[in-house]
């Protein structure tokens, strides 16, 4: 009876095939599991990193343009207040020029009827200061605080004219500043063209007038005015 008797390094080979056969398709299943989760990880990090550029992008544009627009607002608001408060073409020191006239005018206090106070003693006069604001023509408790109202035009020879209307008051008397002011050539503070004082049931009180022109109170005009004759009939208003 013959016998095969197996070498051992042919049995080796067998049982080396045979576990091969077993393993590969595992191994196989897994290396491409791996490769493909490795795959999807690779896309994944890469939409991030997209998208995390795009949205790092979005953030520093958003905060440079609320940036820009705040440093901008504040130049702007700074400006107008320096202008405002001080140019000397700014309405606030133009206002406060006109009320330190009229204070120091001795015919526009005794307009006003300022009750000003003279020590015996001393001899020193105790001067009533004005209230002064914008003239409006509303008499309420809010007119003491609104701003400053003035209109502004270019002349005819290319300089700034300003326009104002200032209410002053005293204890007894309340009277009405206009004020024409004119861009100066030679100064930085512009010159006064017209400015007079109106109180009412007293005569205007002219503290600029401009040169080498004669100006009629319209009052005045009113009341020396003509009577029209017309058919032999006064049609004018009764005294």
């Amino acid at each position: 009876m013959n016998r095969f008797v197996l070498k051992p390094s042919f049995g080796n080979s067998l049982l080396s095939k045979h576990l091969l056969t077993k393993t590969t398709p595992k191994f196989i299943s897994l290396s491409s599991k791996r490769l493909f989760s490795k795959s999807n990880r690779k896309f994944n990090q890469q939409k991030e990193s997209i998208f995390s550029k795009i949205g790092r992008a979005t953030t520093f544009t958003a905060n440079g343009v609320i940036v820009t627009l705040s440093v901008g607002l504040l130049g702007v608001v700074s400006y107008l207040l320096g202008k405002e408060l001080f140019s000397p073409n700014g309405d606030t020191h133009i206002f406060n020029r006109v009320v330190n006239l009229v204070e120091e005018d001795a015919a526009c206090r005794r307009l006003l009827e300022c009750n000003d106070v003279v020590d015996p003693k001393t001899g020193k006069i105790t001067k009533e200061r004005l209230k002064a604001l914008s003239a409006g023509g509303l008499d309420d408790t809010w007119t003491r605080n609104r701003q400053i109202s003035s209109m502004r035009q270019q002349g005819p020879d290319g300089r700034e004219r300003f326009f104002l209307r200032i209410q002053v008051e005293s204890a007894r008397k309340v009277g009405i500043v206009f004020v024409e002011a004119i861009e100066s050539d030679k100064k930085f503070k512009p010159d006064f063209v017209l400015m007079y004082l109106d109180v009412p049931g007293k005569k205007r009180h002219y503290l600029a007038k401009p040169v080498n022109k004669q100006i009629n109170d319209p009052r005045e005009d009113k009341n020396n005015a003509k009577p029209a004759f017309f058919l032999g009939v006064n049609w004018g208003p009764k005294k």
